[in-house]
């Protein structure tokens, strides 16, 4: 939905910025969000009331409050930035494909970092802004 909307803006980069900064607000409320939810949660008695049926569904129903719209949110920046680094000349979409692998990498990369950090007792998701370099000097075609 939002790389469709992508698409047609004149200037996706500051569309793009502009889901980015979505996004980080609803990463700042989702900690007084989980206290809200778990607040539903312990109200509406959990499993021992709803039963196991019920509580899955209060518990699927309150999650995506949580989550829900910054995954929506996220499912529109890479197409933004698709959109903001395309060029006429780049027929073959190699920008893209660069921008496409970089995220991948990264994603794999976090992913891997987080929980190898939880495993042993710590998490440091900090790997964000090297990252972020390493993406760009893909995209330009520069070396590490």
């Amino acid at each position: 939905m939002l790389g469709k909307r992508a698409d047609g803006k004149a200037r996706p980069l500051e569309f793009y910025g502009n889901l980015e900064l979505l996004i980080a607000t609803m990463a700042a409320l989702s900690q007084p969000l989980l206290w809200i939810v778990g607040k539903i949660y312990l109200a509406s008695g959990g499993s021992a009331v709803l039963g196991l049926g019920g509580a899955s569904a209060v518990r699927l129903a309150l999650s995506v409050i949580v989550i829900g719209a910054p995954t929506f949110l996220m499912g529109g920046t890479l197409p933004a930035a698709a959109r903001a680094i395309e060029t006429g000349d780049d027929v073959r979409r190699r920008r893209v494909a660069v921008l496409y692998a970089a995220n991948t990498v990264g994603a794999v990369a976090g992913a891997l970092r987080l929980s190898l950090g939880c495993h042993r007792g710590r998490a440091r998701p900090d790997a964000g802004p090297a990252d972020v370099g390493a993406a760009r000097r893909a995209v330009r075609g520069e070396a590490k």
